[in-house]
């Protein structure tokens, strides 16, 4: 009998499903696996336990994900193989669950999937799961979608190019960054107090290369204009991406200048977050300044609002950065703008709008999450996280050649990183690990591994060099190979 041979889904694509538990549900869960732990079932237990209402067991709150394999990802070619999961918080009876399951490895060699399955209850993460997926082809003649349908799970792939809100767009960085990212293909939300010039120019340039510009202006300084612009985030669909440029004047007071640099992004998480957690995507970049490093005697209002801003979002990447969230400052010095014409004079080599844009513009539409935290931005270099700065940022040029670092011992980077994957011990000889032969390199083991350094090194391995890369050193070779386009 011929088959249908299996097409994986592309990693990002993503399936979603909500599903509120009832007490009739615990029932049938109890008839079956016997469990009647009164946690479960007895309200006033429960309370006193600390936990304020009967808690959903584990085990049912995880049943879904066999529909999700078995019905969506990838549906009936499906043999669920296994899972890590960890219950975060309770999931509560009579309240909305929303599962969010998203492609995070295939490989059509290997016949096989990986997902990642967030269940979020009440705005956050309940449970974490993560399945592994062997996919088989089918009897030619089986498939039959009138038999077997693929719901409840709704499919969506990953956006090419997801929209990006830009506040600020009337100054310089921010309406160069609009431009930079409608050149990308990204469909844009700006905000400003006042459309003028520069944001007809960037509608009317957004036009002729067909991208969508939803303009909104509103005066975030304010209750009625802070509504305003989060009436508009409410419509948004899809992975959030923010760039939140928006700034008081220079010689504003604290108080003026951090109620438009905190309280839009605390309202753009509220708006958006639920959307981002979903997705496993979301990016959240702020505008700073080298200020807030490099803290110059006279500017603590304006460098103290900085601050305070980065500050919430760092807590942000701290607590949802394993989801796929990612949360930083673009930290640029001296900016070649009217608004930096209100600094004290400085002798430092100013940075173009042009610059910053750039930076911006590959942090929120980079393929991977980008890196979270402060990023300082001086001319004649790229962005640097203040993290890995080694001196102080008043005399940092970031002009300095790479260093070079030794190779790693003990074979090449591929193979040091398969060895790290296998975490085999530190006196072990590479050269002799393999399928069957290290402990715990199985053949389920064998998918992981050919999944992952897919994933690191950027290849795709073929059918029969899956097959044949039985071996550490084997698996190795080929993975070079495929990087040499071999």
């Amino acid at each position: 009998m011929s088959e249908v041979p299996w097409q994986p889904p592309p990693v990002g694509a993503l399936a979603v499903h909500r599903r509120t538990f009832t007490r009739a549900d615990f029932e049938g869960f109890a008839a079956l696996s016997g469990d009647r732990n009164p946690l479960h079932g007895d309200g006033d237990y429960a309370a006193a336990a600390g936990f304020g209402a009967p808690v959903v067991p584990l085990h049912l709150a995880a049943a879904p994900l066999s529909a999700l394999v078995g019905m969506a990802l990838p549906g009936r070619a499906a043999l669920y193989t296994g899972h890590r999961i960890a219950a975060l918080r309770p999931v509560l009876f009579d309240r909305p669950v929303t599962y969010s399951a998203k492609v995070t490895g295939a490989s059509e060699a290997a016949g096989a999937l990986e997902l990642r399955v967030l269940a979020l209850q009440d705005g956050a993460v309940a449970v974490d799961a993560r399945l592994q997926v062997r996919c088989r082809a089918e009897p030619a003649g089986a498939a039959d979608d009138h038999r077997w349908p693929q719901r409840p799970w709704s499919l969506a792939d990953p956006p090419a190019a997801p929209a990006v809100v830009i506040t600020g767009a009337s100054g310089a960085i921010a309406g160069t960054t609009a431009l930079r990212l409608a050149e990308r293909g990204h469909p844009l939300l700006v905000q400003t107090r006042a459309r003028g010039d520069g944001v007809a120019a960037l509608e009317d340039r957004a036009r002729r290369l067909g991208i969508t510009v939803t303009v909104v202006e509103a005066d975030l300084a304010t209750p009625e204009g802070l509504d305003r612009f989060g009436a508009v985030l409410d419509r948004l669909d899809g992975p959030p991406r923010l760039f939140h440029a928006a700034a008081a004047p220079f010689d504003a007071g604290f108080a003026d200048q951090a109620a438009v640099a905190f309280p839009p992004l605390q309202m753009a998480w509220e708006r958006l977050g639920l959307g981002a957690l979903i997705h496993q995507d979301g990016r959240f970049l702020f505008l700073g300044s080298s200020a807030q490093v490099e803290h110059p005697a006279g500017l603590e209002p304006y460098t103290a609002a900085k601050q305070a801003a980065s500050g919430f979002l760092e807590g942000m990447a701290r607590r949802w950065g394993d989801f796929g969230i990612a949360a930083g400052t673009l930290a640029p010095g001296r900016v070649d703008t009217p608004y930096s014409k209100a600094l004290p004079p400085g002798g430092s080599a100013l940075l173009q709008p042009e610059d910053v844009a750039e930076a911006a513009a590959d942090w929120l539409s980079a393929a991977a999450p980008p890196a979270s935290g402060v990023h300082l931005l001086y001319p004649g270099a790229g962005p640097q996280r203040v993290a890995a700065a080694a001196r102080s940022a008043r005399d940092q040029t970031m002009t300095e050649p790479p260093v070079e670092m030794p190779a790693p011992a003990g074979g090449s980077p591929v193979a040091q990183a398969i060895a790290e994957h296998l975490a085999l011990p530190a006196d072990a000889d590479p050269a002799s690990a393999g399928l069957g032969v290290t402990p715990g390199w199985d053949s389920f083991r064998q998918i992981q591994l050919v999944l992952a350094m897919e994933e690191r090194f950027g290849v795709r391995l073929s059918s029969a060099a899956v097959e044949n890369a039985k071996t550490l050193p084997g698996l190795a070779e080929a993975i070079e190979r495929a990087m040499a386009g071999g």
